[in-house]
Formats: C-alpha cells, structure tokens, sequence
C-alpha cells in the first residue's frame, strides 16, 4: 500500500516539511538544468528551492537541445550562468552597475562529471557572462557528501548568488535549508550528532 504524500510539499506526510517553508521573494528570474539523474535523486535540493521560490523554473535535460530550446528564447547578454570555468569571472567583485543589468542566472543541477558535459557540448553557453565563487561560505548541506572542497548545494548556490547580486538578506532560506534536513533526517543518529 502506498505511503501518504503531501500534496503541496510532496515528500511523505510523515516528513512534511510546509510549516517550514518560508515566503521569499526576489527581482531576478531564476532557471535551473537540471539532469535527470540528479530529479531522481531524493536528496536533490532543487525541490526545496521551488518550494521556497515557486517562480524558478526547472528544465529538465535529456540532451542538449532541452537547454538550447530555452537559452534561444532569452536575450543571453542580460543572464549570466553559475559555472565555475577557464571564462568564469569572481560574481564578488562585480560592479553594482554590471549586476543590475541581470535579468536573471542559470544554474545547472547535476553531478560535476555531468556539470562540465552539460556545459561543454552547449556552445551557447560560451555566449554568456560566466560567473563562480571567489570566497563562499561554508556549505551546510550535512545529509549528502562530495568529495569537492568547498562545493555547495544547487540551494545553497542559487542563494549566495542572489545576496551577490541583489543584496537581499535570505537567513530565511538558509534556515529553511537547514531545518528540512534535520526534520526529514531526524531520525538518523549521524544525523542528529552532527546538528547538535
């Protein structure tokens, strides 16, 4: 017999995670590529992030033309792309004046072997103002481990690229981010020592 769901959240009713989601609102369009082995992943933090800002948008990629059919639609010069590569530019030492011009960021949401074939067999994405991280924070995403250093969740990305380029105070997500993954791992014992 299937285990209840939620219908607004859609993870078990027994891990329920609305009373936490907080309303969060910013200027910028988000897009997210995400692979389809990482929308299959039940740890994938993209999930929350829609829940928490339900205008993101999400598109799933089976191969190159998913993400072409999108980037032909947007004028490329006023996004920007979160990949860190030999053109990318430090988003921290970015002028005021050249982050307002941003309509929007695109992010990809897949392992780093398939981050870098996404990007590489996608020549529009050459086109774009490519950003990466000069100095960010520590991540916190606790429930699934990378052996990159200093790597953050698709969540955690978007996040600091929004407080980079909009100045907006997003605690609110930052501690949505952390409460998810102690209520829905609360009964792990590695779990609970680590967030004591």
């Amino acid at each position: 017999m299937p285990r209840a769901v939620c219908a607004q959240c859609f993870f078990l009713k027994q891990n329920c995670v609305c009373h936490f989601i907080p309303n969060v609102h910013t200027d910028l369009k988000v897009i997210v590529f995400q692979s389809l082995q990482e929308a299959k992943h039940p740890k994938n933090t993209v999930r929350l992030l829609r829940l928490a800002m339900p205008s993101i948008q999400v598109i799933p990629v089976v191969s190159q033309e998913d993400i072409l059919r999108e980037l032909n639609l947007l004028d490329l010069t006023k996004w920007c792309l979160i990949y860190p590569c030999d053109q990318s530019t430090p988003i921290e030492i970015e002028t005021k004046q050249s982050l307002d011009n941003y309509e929007g960021i695109l992010l990809i949401d897949a392992t780093w072997r398939k981050a870098f074939s996404m990007y590489h067999t996608c020549q529009q994405f050459e086109k774009m103002a490519t950003k990466h991280f000069l100095s960010p924070p520590k991540g916190n995403y606790f429930i699934r481990k990378t052996s990159k250093e200093n790597a953050l969740s698709t969540f955690e990305a978007c996040v600091y690229t929004l407080e980079c380029i909009e100045k907006l105070d997003l605690s609110a997500l930052k501690v949505f981010f952390s409460q998810v993954q102690q209520w829905q791992w609360r009964r792990n014992p590695y779990i609970s020592q680590i967030t004591r």
